[in-house]
This record gives C-alpha cells, sequence and structure tokens, in this order.
C-alpha cells in the first residue's frame, strides 16, 4: 500500500489515521509505503519537475518536501505525467531507493 504522508511545512507529523493504517497493514505482514514528502510526487528529481513546469501551468518547485508540487486547481496531470515521463533522470530523491528496493524484494518473495 502507498500513501500520501500529506506532511505540510507547518505540520510535520503523520496524523493518526495514516499511522494506524501503516501498523495494521505491517502487522498483517503487509507492505505500507508512507510517502517521505508531501505526495508522491515529491519523488520526481527537481530538474524533472523543473522542466516540466516550463511547460505546465500550476507547478510549483518546491523548496521543503512537504510542499505541494501541483495545484490541483490548476494543473492538468495528464499532461504533467506525459512530460515528466519522457525527461530521463538517475537521480532517487529522499528515501525512493529503499523503498523500491523493499517492494520489490517483497513482489519477488510472494512469486
Amino acid at each position: 500500500m502507498v500513501i500520501d504522508s500529506d506532511r505540510k511545512p507547518d505540520r510535520p507529523n503523520l496524523n493518526a489515521t495514516k499511522s494506524r493504517v501503516k501498523l495494521e497493514v505491517e502487522r498483517e505482514g503487509g507492505f505500507c509505503w508512507i510517502t517521505e514528502g508531501r505526495e508522491i510526487e515529491n519523488y520526481l528529481p527537481r530538474q524533472v519537475i523543473e522542466s516540466v513546469a516550463s511547460d505546465v501551468a500550476g507547478v510549483t518547485i518546491q523548496e521543503d518536501k512537504r510542499e505541494q508540487i501541483l495545484n490541483p486547481e490548476k494543473v492538468n496531470k495528464a499532461d504533467f505525467a506525459r512530460k515528466a515521463v519522457s525527461i530521463k533522470s538517475d537521480e532517487w530523491p529522499l528515501d525512493l531507493k529503499k523503498m523500491m528496493t523493499e517492494l520489490v524484494t517483497r513482489i519477488r518473495a510472494a512469486r
């Protein structure tokens, strides 16, 4: 399970519901990934965000991992995604590499 942390610069702690869900999923042997940044989009490398921001309205270059990148009222998420996936990057922001490694390990073990 992947859950956006929804943390904000002025509210850095995880809310009780997300903490409880993570605990319950893990208690049953499941995998629960709560994003280190505010949302899954915070895992995009900065160079990708900067490149797409010049072409897509509603994209913010974040200064903090808890800032919102995509303004849901202004951005066309499909347009943003199409442009973002076309940009190659070898960067693994935040805990992305660690969490992807854990996810792949669990998928392989389940086969």
